[in-house]
């Protein structure tokens, strides 16, 4: 009966809401009421099934709408559950469901009343509820963790004979304490006690050593816990308790860095004297920890143990232990130099894989700091992976050999490509891992050289009918063949060759091993490698591969998708004499496709865009059309309208840019570049009266980007060839011949260089969206003289999204009167930077005044507009953005702030 009272109650107080505001085109509202009124019915069902289900479909609701409102009505309706139910199993799956949820709990209005209905079940006398209410308190503690009656019976289950409660207790009391370090304090003296009494079995001894760590709150109270626990393991030196006693000091030392030297030369006393192979593990493990929180070096004790310890013969997995120590040293920023007492490359070629691996983890991080030391642990740790190929540590090995590798510079990638190549054959397990060591290594090898020693090894693969590792290494290849190497000069440019890409030989034999991969049905094979091509620039190759997967395909959308890519590559292909005309009909077949799927809005924008580019680049290159054989010296005149048209195509490359957020580092790049191209050409045919050059402003804008790219892009040959064109930058008052001679030799330039499409441009499916909802809280303490609303929304990141991190969401709220239905005059306008929390959620409140509206417009509507953008770490604005409304009905709301005041 209570619970129907109080339903009916919440009903008329929430018909009395919607009667003076109304959503506006909100079904994000709607939706999660009818989401949340379904699995409400469901809990009222007799049927134990359906209500079961009913509880664990609370955890998908928060994730699809995850709004205070729902948050606070969910927890609300679990919690008096929870209260009035008589069967425990309900309360083990609240109690999960609570657990489930705990990134959301910071959304709960009504914590109290929370609160009081899970507390309630404390009173009950079945040991078994009141273990799971305090289990469910454990699960709430981020909100409740100030309540003293929490606290109180927290304290007071402690001391319970019934070992469940006990153990609830002891959950309870290490979650309320990790979240506020002041409720250890009053938990202190009752811990100590029951350490010392000699009643207490083991394993609460140990559950309650290891809560002391988080009695942090002062330099006292941690040194007090230091003598308690140092105590303990003089008087009960057995190995549960010496495991317990040091991981608890050494984790309270992590938190206090000025005890680090001091846990580390006890942790190493141990690793050295206690015969147990258990404490010594966990003695080497906490110190390879403490060692990433050191101040300053390593104390020398520490460093004669650890000597002390590889010449002895140990077993592996105390070698291992050692080896990690070393490696967490040498990549601590304090530690200079290790004395040579401490090499460790004699243990890559150990007999234990494991061993191997660790030796060789610690050669890598120390391949950072030198390329000699890579240059010679690069052949044992090569050699250890062709020892211990088969065996589970061989990825470590794996990423190891590219490590140095990389370190090493291009000499000493033929050798290890070659290695690499050798193991593809024999060991399948590890042909993944192998294929993309070889793609990272292959981009700093010399072209010629990867050449001769990787496609003979394709072939190879290919009479074996390995078409998965032949259509890997054959992208890899491509690649790699149109990747002009990086250089960036002291003084911050960019020097680079451009690529000559592969000889008419290899490119025969290349289309031979696709036409073999098309008659063996490995079409998506084919055409995975069509677009690596055409990322890469190599236009001739990705047409052949886009026509031979045309042959095979029934579905029109498929269809229409391979003829837009063919239509693509084969104008690429065509230089100067390219044809515009050819990329809107490949524009036209992707939005038939487009249609069908709703999934190639960037890709026709893109396409757009270039075919715009080359149409104004073909303007240019024809300069004697644009008046330029007129008599006279200096720019023309003519020319100036191919200025605005640059400066649209700069900010549509901005703004397709800014809704890239999913793209990776490289198809921003991309885009970047030419949004740059078009700035620079804006500045020349814009500088009719300017003295300077504008193009080392816009040089030094991609010299700074191609520093960002990974090896290989683009931008970094597109920087080249535009400083080359710049060398000769003609002076606003030259001869026309001039003029004429340099922006045709630029138009050449741009509309030669080849075109490499994003590899975003390839990707279909989820993308980064945002959902938004505003709301008009009840506040019985607010002032008349404002309306107060609330905005919530959430990110919902895509999975396979390569943007920085979300930090925060700018919102636009706008006021307007509505009259008739109309939009009338902006009243008010607010923006408002709103940090973003749990890397997805944001809330905030604002208030409206009132007074500015008038008495006269109490007739009227006041429709509030919320717009949300997106806003990375970096401070960048993306296109991810969501817009919500709510309408005001003013008259309503005049009326009920004038029965408040009555």
């Amino acid at each position: 009966l209570e619970s129907l009272k109080e339903d009916k109650i919440s009903g008329y107080l929430r018909g009395l809401q919607l009667d003076l505001f109304s959503m506006e085109d909100d079904p994000t509202e709607r939706r999660a009421s009818q989401a949340l009124g379904a699995i409400q019915r469901s809990l009222r069902s007799m049927d134990f099934k359906d209500r079961c289900e009913a509880i664990l479909r609370f955890p998908q609701l928060f994730e699809d709408f995850p709004f205070s409102f729902v948050v606070t009505s969910a927890f609300l309706k679990l919690a008096d559950m929870f209260r009035t139910s008589e069967n425990n199993f309900f309360r083990v799956e609240i109690v999960r469901v609570f657990e489930q949820s705990e990134a959301h709990q910071t959304k709960l209005n009504n914590i109290d009343e929370i609160f009081r209905r899970i507390y309630a079940v404390l009173l009950s006398n079945d040991p078994v509820a009141r273990a799971l209410t305090l289990r469910a308190m454990a699960s709430l503690a981020p909100v409740i963790c100030d309540r003293k009656d929490a606290h109180h019976s927290m304290f007071e289950a402690l001391q319970s004979t019934d070992p469940e409660e006990t153990d609830a207790a002891l959950v309870a009391a290490d979650q309320f304490c990790g979240v506020s370090l002041s409720i250890m304090g009053g938990l202190e003296g009752r811990v100590v006690a029951a350490l010392s009494s000699l009643s207490t079995p083991l394993p609460l001894r140990l559950r309650l050593v290891a809560l002391l760590r988080h009695n942090r709150a002062s330099v006292a109270a941690m040194a007090r816990t230091r003598a308690c626990c140092l105590q303990l393991l003089a008087e009960y030196p057995t190995v549960e308790t010496t495991l317990v006693v040091l991981h608890t000091l050494s984790r309270l030392a992590h938190a206090a860095p000025v005890e680090v030297s001091q846990q580390i030369i006890l942790l190493a006393t141990h690793a050295r004297d206690d015969p147990r192979l258990a404490v010594k593990l966990l003695a080497l493990d906490d110190i390879a920890h403490l060692c990433r929180v050191l101040a300053g070096p390593p104390p020398p004790l520490l460093l004669a143990v650890l000597t002390d310890l590889l010449s002895s013969s140990l077993q592996p997995s105390a070698l291992c232990g050692t080896l990690h120590v070393l490696r967490e040293l040498h990549a601590a920023a304090t530690v200079v130099e290790l004395p040579d007492s401490l090499a460790v490359l004699p243990f890559v070629l150990h007999p234990s894989a494991r061993v191997a691996a660790a030796a060789a983890a610690v050669e890598a991080v120390r391949a950072d700091r030198s390329r000699e030391a890579a240059g010679t642990a690069l052949g044992a740790v090569i050699a250890a992976l062709v020892l211990h190929a088969s065996s589970p540590c061989a990825s470590a090995l794996l990423d190891s050999v590219t490590t140095l590798t990389l370190a090493a510079g291009p000499t000493a990638a033929e050798e290890t490509i070659v290695a690499l190549l050798s193991l593809i054959m024999d060991h399948g397990s590890l042909q993944a891992a192998l294929w993309d060591a070889v793609r990272r290594i292959a981009f700093s090898c010399p072209f010629p050289t990867l050449t001769s020693s990787l496609l003979p090894h394709i072939e190879s693969l290919a009479a074996a009918g390995r078409d998965a590792a032949v259509a890997s290494l054959l992208a890899t290849l491509i690649r790699a063949a149109h990747t002009s190497p990086t250089a960036i000069t002291s003084s911050g440019s960019v020097s680079s060759t451009m690529p000559s890409g592969l000889s008419p030989d290899a490119t025969r034999r290349c289309q031979t091993l696709l036409e073999s991969l098309h008659e063996r049905g490995r079409g998506w094979a084919v055409l995975r490698v069509g677009q690596q091509a055409a990322c890469a620039g190599a236009h001739a190759l990705a047409a052949f591969a886009f026509s031979l997967a045309m042959q095979r395909v029934e579905s029109d959308v498929t269809s229409s998708y391979l003829k837009a890519l063919f239509a693509i590559s084969s104008t690429a292909t065509a230089g100067p004499a390219i044809d515009p005309a050819a990329l809107w009909h490949a524009t036209t077949l992707l939005c038939g496709a487009r249609i069908a799927t709703a999934d190639f809005d960037f890709q026709c924008r893109f396409i757009e865009l270039r075919a715009e580019l080359l149409e104004a680049l073909s303007l240019l290159r024809h300069c004697d059309a644009l008046g330029l054989a007129r008599s006279g010296s200096g720019f023309p005149p003519d020319l100036l309208f191919l200025a605005p048209r640059f400066q649209s195509l700069v900010d549509s490359f901005a703004s397709l840019l800014r809704e890239c957020y999913d793209a990776d580092a490289a198809s921003r790049g991309v885009l970047a570049m030419w949004q740059h191209v078009c700035e620079l050409l804006h500045a020349v045919t814009g500088a009719v009266t300017g003295d300077t050059s504008p193009g080392p402003v816009i040089l030094s804008r991609l010299a700074a980007l191609a520093r960002r790219m990974p090896p290989g892009h683009p931008c970094v040959s597109l920087a080249t060839v535009l400083k080359a064109a710049l060398v000769n930058f003609p002076d606003h008052q030259a001869p026309r011949s001039q003029w004429r001679a340099w922006l045709s030799r630029l138009a050449d330039h741009l509309m030669t260089f080849p075109l490499h499409v994003p590899s975003f441009f390839f990707r279909h499916g989820e993308r980064t969206t945002m959902q938004l909802s505003v709301s008009a809280p009840d506040r019985h303490g607010a002032p008349l003289a404002e309306f107060i609303f609330s905005v919530e929304g959430c990110i919902r990141r895509a999975a396979a999204s390569k943007g920085l991190p979300i930090a925060a969401v700018d919102l636009t709220m706008t006021t307007c009167l509505i009259k008739d239905g109309m939009d009338g005059e902006t009243l008010q306008t607010l923006t408002r930077v709103v940090p973003v929390t749990n890397g997805r959620d944001f809330a905030t409140e604002a208030a409206l005044p009132l007074p500015v509206l008038g008495p006269a417009a109490t007739q009227a509507n006041v429709k509030i507009t919320v717009a949300a953008t997106m806003l990375d770490r970096d401070h960048q604005r993306w296109a991810v953005h969501a817009r919500e409304s709510l309408v005001v009905k003013l008259d309503a709301l005049h009326r009920a702030k004038k029965n408040k005041r009555k």
